[in-house]
């Protein structure tokens, strides 16, 4: 197999995946010699030839960082990527995978400089030759170097895989779909749409969102009942695999609103009132970190306290203060 780039790429992706052949592939073809391979896989320690961490800050930016292990210097090159909204899904990693190959190169290429560096700054007095030439500073050959252990290689790519699996990156999200729950209590269930825009906040794996949901009572018999609600609220989420999870809290306002006929008169009466509370939910969205990706969750929440449905002073229904739902959407995704 020859010489090894091990590639380690932060949040992590499905080695076989069409990005990561993408990446790997394009990789490959540029590097001088050897190949570049996935660092999850099991690769021979002594083949390694240099270490490479891709961090993708978000979908149009990513971070290559490339340490070469040749030498008695661990040196370091990184170099930061940023993508335009025209730019293909694929065509951005192969200029990762270019770029990791171009920064190997330039490591390749410093390495003898350096270590002719280390034999001029080690001569002694008596070697006139040697001790006339001007001395080097003895500094690795990095923009930016991750910490190292003394005496010790590159940084394990694992190590920086968890430290980046936040993948964080400022960027907007829009979602909907739909959402299915208990309606009055004993009685049928709800069911309609809902909308929702979240904005990922930078450096830190939070984010804002603001909601808005629609439902109706799935029942022919009266009440007729509907619910309106908006909400604005905050989370954290993670990077997990091709999922994202996420775990959120929103303050809320929701509208009951019912209608029936007068039993007597047959005369339709309505009415609604809004109800404060507090919701929460627990959601996941796959494939993580995506333009397009479907979402999936369940949430709950509490109202300041139920409401009694009545008809010609006749209690018809009731809808408790604490309830539920499951939602499942679509959800498009555009930044920087």
């Amino acid at each position: 197999m020859g010489p090894v780039v091990a590639v380690e790429i932060a949040p992590p992706v499905e080695t076989r995946s069409a990005e990561a052949s993408a990446l790997l592939d394009a990789c490959t073809r540029a590097v001088t010699h050897g190949s570049c391979q996935p660092a999850q896989s099991e690769l021979d320690p002594s083949a390694i030839r240099a270490i490479a961490v891709v961090s993708w800050r978000s979908p149009a930016r990513a971070e290559v960082q490339v340490g070469l292990k040749e030498g008695k210097r661990n040196a370091w090159l990184s170099r930061e990527l940023t993508f335009s909204e025209s730019d293909a899904r694929l065509e951005r990693w192969r200029a990762v995978g270019l770029t990791i190959a171009t920064l190997v190169g330039e490591l390749t290429e410093a390495q003898p400089e350096a270590q002719t560096s280390e034999r001029t700054a080690g001569a002694k007095p008596s070697e006139p030759a040697e001790a006339n030439a001007p001395e080097k500073p003895a500094q690795p050959l990095s923009r930016a170097q991750p910490p190292t252990a003394a005496g010790a290689g590159p940084v394990p790519a694992q190590s920086k895989a968890s430290a980046d699996a936040f993948a964080t990156g400022r960027f907007f999200s829009l979602e909907t779909g739909g959402l299915v729950g208990p309606g009055l209590r004993g009685g049928a269930w709800r069911v309609g749409p809902y909308l929702r825009l979240s904005y990922d906040l930078s450096e830190l794996p939070i984010y804002a969102h603001a909601d808005l949901s629609y439902a109706v009572l799935l029942s022919a018999a009266e009440p007729r009942m509907t619910w309106l609600s908006v909400g604005l609220g905050a989370g954290a989420f993670l990077a997990v695999g091709a999922a994202r999870l996420e775990l959120e809290g929103a303050g809320l306002m929701r509208r009951t609103g019912a209608s029936a006929r007068h039993p007597a008169t047959g005369a339709e009466d309505s009415g609604g009132e809004w109800m404060p509370g507090l919701g929460a939910a627990a959601r996941v969205g796959w494939p993580a970190h995506r333009q397009f990706s479907l979402t999936g969750g369940v949430e709950g929440s509490v109202l300041l306290r139920g409401i009694r449905v009545t008809n010609a002073g006749q209690d018809v229904g009731s809808v408790p203060p604490v309830s539920w739902a499951v939602s499942g959407g679509f959800r498009v995704s555009w930044g920087p």
